[in-house]
């Protein structure tokens, strides 16, 4: 397979998970990371596909809408792996009290490793390298 059809293929799975995460359907989300992730936050810390789990189903929690959209800035194949460096843009409504809204922007770079797996790409390394909220 080459490099431009397997971005095609992620650049789909891109677009789902994007749908997927307007949905608020956390579980088909998380679908798209290998149950032996290897997340590494800003601050350093690593952690695996549960802890991520349990942390996005609390934030997810207390949205009331979320726009998800990325730019790949570059993107490479090492042999059997495709890693792209992303900047990722999300603006999020959550509720403020009982009748208020806030509005809150997360502008995210990181690094994304993908592994074929099973006939399936799946992301099983990220290390994020940036993040500004706003």
């Amino acid at each position: 397979m080459t490099k431009e059809e397997i971005e095609i293929i992620i650049d789909n799975l891109h677009i789902k998970a994007n749908q997927d995460i307007k949905n608020k359907n956390i579980d088909e989300y998380m679908s798209i990371f290998d149950d032996d992730l290897k997340y590494t936050q800003l601050n350093g810390k690593t952690i695996n596909k549960n802890r991520l789990i349990q942390d996005q189903k609390k934030y997810w929690s207390c949205i009331l809408e979320i726009n998800n959209n990325y730019e790949r800035l570059d993107c490479h194949l090492d042999n059997d792996l495709f890693i792209e460096n992303l900047t990722q843009i999300a603006t999020v409504w959550v509720r403020s009290f009982v009748f208020f809204r806030k509005k809150w922007t997360f502008r995210r770079k990181g690094k994304y490793v993908w592994r074929h797996i099973n006939g399936q790409w799946r992301i099983c390394q990220v290390n994020i390298l940036e993040e500004k909220i706003n």
